[in-house]
């Protein structure tokens, strides 16, 4: 055995003896380390090894590994979230009587430990809080913080669906920048499906635990409102045991355009024909500006957050999303999750924010023109910080990939979206993602993030849990 490898094995040893015998005191340490005649600073660079993987990283170990605390370590320790000043762990309770953990990175400064005592508090986090989180590079203390707030309220629970995605057309009027899933009407590549061709498509690709269809599309003006509802009725009739998760709030805001018809008479036909929620999309960045430079057309903010309060309002409850990594600024992103939140606030009707990581036009384009897993990380954790009250964040694999999010379910990610069987808009830019998990692949994701995974239905009703 290499003579580093064996040395840590030791250490590792004398640090969980020292441990159990309740003594990490510096003094008692030396002691025990001198008995068996180690080297005293080979043995601070292993205390500092396991402990932090150990994940008890606290004010006493950073004592015994022979340093003195820095006053961003104190504050850090006198927020809930550390060891006191005597060196013992304190253990806050968690909701289902799941104890909270005391890491501590040492480069905390007074900022985040200001924010941290506000997340134990229950003291709302405001737009400086956000963008704060956004510019710190402490991304482990901001994604614990994450984690132990998706604890509180989901504990280890991880959420699927099996489902599919449906595109009746790609044929749209408007042309965001960020698209390539839209065509011309005529153009090679173009298709409007009628209800009877989606069938025959689904027939062919459909198996028996599918429990949802998530439709979107473009906005084509070639074909009436009463298409839109006829597609819907048709799947309806003919699969009346899959929940119907159908339509943007951008597609809602088009349909009142083309019918002459309120969002409230919309969304009631779509009722009729058998809609129960709304999908997220349409919502890119809440912000007119970026929607000017974006060459967003569609629904415009108000519109936007109209259309979900109209459905709330009717009795669906509804997903919403954030589409970043372009143009926007850090303070576009928060205002965004600000006024998800206070709509929330009004109407309770979210069940689910998703975070969409922008992806670029070809699968061949630079990494640079990626976002990062260090960006997608944070905004998985500040999104699960900001909206206090909504239950779950997506970890969307389509755009961040299976291996990311499972890092992301200890980010605050409660959620892995679903089978899928093949997703089209992010994949017809560059994402290089798979189209689509197995229900066995999406069970073994969250199984090897240490987390429960729980098969579900559109409305977070559990079906299995998989403990």
């Amino acid at each position: 055995m290499p003579y580093g490898l064996k040395d840590l094995i030791l250490h590792s040893f004398v640090l969980i003896t020292c441990v159990v015998r309740f003594i990490i005191d510096e003094e008692c340490v030396k002691e025990t380390v001198g008995k068996l005649s180690i080297k005293w600073r080979c043995f601070k660079t292993s205390v500092i090894v396991v402990a932090w993987h150990c994940n008890i990283f606290h004010i006493s170990y950073i004592r015994a590994a022979g340093f003195a605390p820095t006053e961003r370590d104190i504050l850090c320790a006198s927020s809930a979230w550390a060891a006191d000043y005597s060196g013992q762990p304190r253990t806050e309770q968690l909701e289902g009587g799941m104890g909270m953990s005391t890491l501590v990175t040492p480069f905390t400064d007074r900022r985040m430990a200001e924010i941290v005592e506000k997340v134990q508090n229950g003291i709302r986090l405001n737009l400086e809080d956000g963008i704060y989180l956004y510019e710190t590079d402490d991304i482990l203390t901001l994604g614990q913080l994450a984690n132990e707030a998706n604890l509180r309220k989901n504990g280890k629970k991880v959420y699927f669906i099996e489902n599919m995605s449906l595109y009746f057309t790609n044929v749209c009027e408007a042309r965001c920048a960020f698209c390539n899933f839209r065509k011309d009407q005529g153009e090679d590549g173009s298709y409007t499906l009628s209800g009877q061709e989606m069938i025959d498509y689904v027939e062919q690709h459909i198996h028996p635990g599918v429990r949802e269809f998530h439709i979107v599309g473009g906005h084509n003006n070639h074909v009436p409102f009463q298409y839109y509802v006829d597609s819907l009725k048709a799947l309806n009739e003919k699969y009346p045991h899959v929940t119907l998760k159908a339509y943007t709030a951008a597609e809602i805001d088009f349909f009142t355009r083309i019918s002459g018809l309120s969002i409230k008479e919309v969304l009631q036909e779509l009722q009729k024909a058998g809609l129960q929620s709304l999908t997220g999309g349409g919502a890119e960045i809440l912000s007119d500006e970026y929607r000017k430079k974006m060459r967003v057309t569609k629904a415009n903010v108000d519109r936007y957050l109209e259309v979900h309060r109209t459905a709330h309002n009717l009795g669906m409850k509804t997903h919403t999303t954030m589409l970043y990594g372009s143009v926007e600024t850090y303070q576009d992103r928060i205002e965004h999750m600000l006024q998800i939140r206070e709509l929330q606030d009004e109407t309770n009707g979210f069940m689910v924010f998703i975070p969409l990581s922008m992806q670029p036009k070809s699968k061949n384009a630079s990494i640079m023109r990626r976002n990062s897993a260090y960006e997608d990380l944070k905004t998985i954790a500040i999104s699960r910080l900001m909206l206090d009250n909504i239950n779950h964040v997506k970890a969307y694999f389509i755009n961040i990939g299976p291996q990311l999010t499972q890092v992301a379910l200890t980010f605050g990610a409660s959620d892995v979206h679903g089978t899928i069987v093949r997703e089209q808009i992010s994949h017809a830019a560059g994402a290089l993602t798979p189209a689509g998990l197995t229900r066995k692949e999406l069970i073994w994701l969250v199984k090897g993030a240490g987390r429960i995974p729980v098969e579900r239905d559109t409305f977070y009703n559990e079906i299995e849990v998989f403990n």
